[in-house]
């Protein structure tokens, strides 16, 4: 019972909390959206993914950027992605802007999880549930930021997106990013989303970033040549340190 107070306290819902709401109009759900209790907040934000317009979009995304229970940002969330045709210009501004839970340093010892990162910024992990379609706006959009937090969380997006949908993607529409911004922060992410993708460019850059690269970057560009299916040259890997070649191993025991 605890468990379930403290849920509800957090804005979770069950299904019969929306009854009595389904019948209001677009007017009393925006303003339910912003009651006191979190789980009318929550009922607001579920109920409004039915209504298509700009008003209902700007009024979730309002709403997300103060949002302090985690189940009626989920419902938010997950009604701007029901409704992601119109609210796609509204969400891609909220990048890097919600919280302070984004990635801040490079993992220092590889990231081993053989699954792509689940962005940790609210609105990047909105965007990268959005169809494929949306795919090359995001990457045109990207090239477009001059925030280097909105654009570590957009190719997050990009990234998460491409890997976990297998969409085909040319590595020459992100490395790029890489060679345009030099914040490490960055340069992890282009390489990181490179896992997802299986080309020539991508093969030639990541070859070339084994022998450039050294640290907590290195390890990701181990971790994105095995997952990408380029494979790391045995000859490469007979040289590396001891620590990467671990790495290597546990993670393609992974696969």
């Amino acid at each position: 019972m605890w468990h379930a107070t403290g849920r509800r306290s957090r804005g979770e819902i069950k299904a019969a909390d929306l009854v009595p709401y389904r019948s209001m109009d677009e007017e009393d759900l925006i303003h339910l959206l912003h009651s006191s209790e979190a789980t009318k907040r929550t009922v607001a934000g579920m109920l409004l993914s039915h209504i298509p317009t700009e008003r209902t979009v700007k009024e979730l995304c309002s709403r997300l950027q103060s949002e302090k229970k985690l189940y009626t940002k989920i419902a938010i969330s997950e009604s701007l992605i029901a409704l992601q045709e119109i609210s796609c210009p509204y969400v891609l501004p909220l990048l890097g802007t919600i919280g302070n839970n984004q990635e801040r340093e490079i993992p220092q010892k590889g990231f081993l999880k053989i699954s792509y990162p689940l962005p940790r910024d609210l609105a990047a992990r909105t965007l990268c549930r959005f169809d494929t379609k949306f795919l090359q706006r995001f990457i045109e959009h990207a090239y477009q930021l001059e925030s280097h937090i909105a654009l570590e969380q957009l190719i997050d997006a990009i990234g998460h997106m491409i890997y976990t949908n297998r969409v085909h993607t040319a590595a020459s529409e992100i490395i790029p990013l890489y060679e345009k911004h030099q914040t490490e922060m960055i340069k992890s992410k282009v390489i990181r989303c490179l896992s997802g993708i299986r080309d020539k460019e991508a093969e030639i850059f990541l070859y070339n970033s084994l022998i450039t690269e050294s640290g907590s970057m290195l390890f990701e560009v181990v971790r994105s040549v095995i997952l990408s299916g380029i494979g790391l040259p045995s000859d490469t890997e007979a040289h590396m340190p001891p620590e990467y070649r671990a790495f290597a191993t546990k993670l393609r025991k992974k696969l």
